[in-house]
């Protein structure tokens, strides 16, 4: 008796519809286990909540071979647009797709998973329970992936992130208000912390990186990285309200060298004494009281007749009980202090570059100087 040869392409597509089946379990984790099914019955085992009739109805006529594609990412979504518009023609409407390619790509997405995800009717596409567990979890995922996406973008281009920086003027008024109320409404999403410190502070700072970027009155000899030259601000009086010189439209130095100066060890204190030297000179100098304190209990103590205080003009925009402030002048006129940002050229941080562009865009006229670049 003659014994037939093995037919091996029937036993091959034998072996296919045998083949494990992978389906979704645990929908409450954003990242998708898979288990492998064996049959049916090996899935009710499991826990895989199919219904009795489905689980017949199942077989791998449905679904032949289930596909070892991984799902893409724009066949979850897909799938969830599809969900909630209940509607093809209107879920490809809203992803601006043909309708026919929707319905072949939500086919495929079922085929590669091995699970039937929508019922389709002439009322138009429901998910199944299965669907409804899947769709649950692919919700949380691609949320939670398109956060991350966003999140990382915004970092990489300097919209989000930290910058810290250092400045010893006030923000009462003045330009470096309004450049950080600029940045802050178009980079929300940093998060900006402020250091206040005299200048030699800051530039101590600067340089052991524990800030990105300081505003400091006049050029630091002690700097020899970046710096820009922002704007210059008029030194102004800040006197009290009975005090002689408010009589005065502005008050010239020499009239303040008898008078009793608060002076503070942090902000553009260094440099007032610069100024004043300057102006004055050394050999008789104006008596000087000083207050390691901050600019606005300076500014409270000059209000109840301590003393007259030097500050620059973006400190006038509060109003302090018992202050009047006028200009100093010498004999070409105001009195005024540059301002320079100051940076490490070797800085990382990408929320820095967007601020110093908004520098630059905001004072066109300046930020071509030579030590600018």
């Amino acid at each position: 008796m003659a014994l037939s040869r093995p037919n091996w392409r029937v036993e091959a597509a034998q072996a296919n519809e045998r083949q494990t089946c992978q389906t979704f379990l645990a929908p409450a984790s954003p990242i998708f286990a898979l288990a492998k099914l064996e049959d049916p019955e090996a899935a009710q085992a499991n826990g895989v909540r199919h219904s009795r009739q489905k689980l017949v109805n199942w077989s791998p006529a449905t679904y032949p071979r289930v596909s070892t594609v991984p799902v893409e990412f724009r066949d979850l979504r897909w799938a969830i647009v599809a969900s909630k518009h209940r509607s093809l023609r209107q879920a490809a409407e809203a992803l601006r797709i043909k309708q026919p390619t929707l319905s072949r790509g939500l086919r495929n997405l079922e085929y590669r998973l091995g699970v039937t995800l929508f019922k389709r009717t002439n009322g138009g596409t429901r998910p199944t329970v299965e669907g409804q567990e899947f769709l649950e979890a692919a919700r949380r995922f691609v949320d939670e992936t398109e956060a991350i996406t966003v999140r990382g973008k915004n970092r990489s281009r300097g919209e989000s992130g930290r910058l810290t920086i250092g400045i010893h003027t006030s923000l009462s008024a003045g330009n470096l208000r309004a450049t950080l109320i600029e940045h802050r409404h178009r980079f929300p999403d940093v998060d900006r912390q402020l250091v206040d410190g005299a200048s030699d502070h800051l530039i101590s700072d600067l340089a052991s990186s524990a800030i990105d970027v300081a505003f400091v009155a006049g050029l630091s000899p002690r700097w020899s990285d970046r710096s820009l030259l922002l704007w210059s601000e008029r030194v102004v009086a800040a006197l009290p309200a009975n005090h002689p010189l408010t009589g005065r439209d502005v008050i010239h130095w020499g009239e303040l060298r008898h008078e009793s100066l608060l002076m503070s060890q942090r902000g553009p204190g260094p440099e007032f004494l610069k100024l004043l030297d300057s102006k004055l000179g050394s050999s008789d100098p104006c008596p000087l009281v000083r207050h390691d304190v901050v600019l606005d209990r300076l500014l409270s103590l000059v209000g109840v007749d301590w003393g007259i205080l030097l500050v620059l003009e973006s400190a006038t925009g509060a109003v302090y009980p018992g202050v009047t402030f006028r200009e100093v002048h010498d004999a070409e006129g105001p009195t005024r202090l540059s301002l320079r940002a100051y940076w490490r050229q070797d800085n990382a941080n990408p929320s820095l570059r967007p601020l110093l562009d908004l520098l630059r865009e905001r004072y066109p006229d300046i930020s071509a100087a030579p030590d600018a670049s």
